[in-house]
């Protein structure tokens, strides 16, 4: 279960970058449309994760109906980290920010809270946790989930060679 976790994370770490580069491409070319953009980047994200857990995580071999079950999955995950992303950028953190702290402005949190092309990635990094924590939960109870009688996904799946019993 540890390894299987770890490998996750690190599976997210990878997803959090493909995330950041699609949402950074995806708000240049579309900035008037920053939930639209959004979603591409989590949407790229989660097939880049599933692909990757698949055959890393849970070493299953990737299918389209697992891919679509995972998107499925992610789609709660993507419900929670797209609200707590629009909860956080609706927030008034520049007006507030550069009423309450003019003097500090030139901090280094009061630049990125004010900056219109670092906040969104703030209110990214942010939220993916939360859409992490339920899309761990649900592929593992749910989409890689063990087959009867296979391997959990921590071990291979090569079956062990018997021994040669001795008969005394």
């Amino acid at each position: 279960m540890w390894g299987r976790l770890g490998r996750y994370g690190l599976i997210g770490v990878t997803g959090v970058a493909v995330n950041v580069a699609v949402l950074t491409l995806a708000r240049r070319l579309f900035p008037g449309l920053p939930t639209a953009t959004y979603v591409i980047a989590v949407e790229a994200s989660i097939i880049s994760n599933y692909l990757l857990n698949a055959w890393f995580t849970f070493k299953q071999p990737a299918s389209w109906p697992k891919l679509l079950q995972y998107n499925l999955v992610s789609a709660g995950g993507l419900l929670i980290q797209t609200g707590i992303y629009r909860l956080l950028l609706a927030h008034p953190w520049n007006q507030y920010v550069a009423t309450r702290y003019a003097a500090e402005r030139h901090a280094w949190w009061a630049i990125i809270l004010t900056n219109p092309h670092w906040n969104y990635l703030i209110a990214d990094l942010v939220a993916i946790p939360f859409g992490t924590i339920v899309g761990f939960l649900l592929a593992q109870f749910w989409v890689f989930r063990p087959v009867k009688g296979g391997s959990d996904g921590d071990q291979d799946s090569h079956p062990r060679p018997e021994r040669a019993r001795s008969h005394h």
